[in-house]
């Protein structure tokens, strides 16, 4: 199991439903796992304030989402 599978299978234990933020090549690998699986989603969004906004709107809807930061 690779360390983003791992990742992503610790996300999934605690309830994650959703991951919000800007791809990018570091965190792409995640995101994909975010949008293949059935129970997740990936949100790409084009500025981070906006990603805080969206998870905060997901949250009030009943979802439980992260907010990935790009990393530079």
């Amino acid at each position: 199991m690779s360390r983003v599978d791992t990742v992503f299978e610790r996300l999934l234990s605690f309830g994650v439903t959703d991951a919000v933020g800007l791809p990018d090549s570091v965190t792409a690998p995640l995101m994909a796992h975010f949008d293949r699986h059935p129970a997740t989603r990936w949100v790409a969004v084009t500025r981070e304030g906006e990603a805080f906004a969206l998870a905060a709107g997901l949250w009030v809807g009943g979802r439980t989402p992260i907010v990935v930061i790009q990393n530079t």
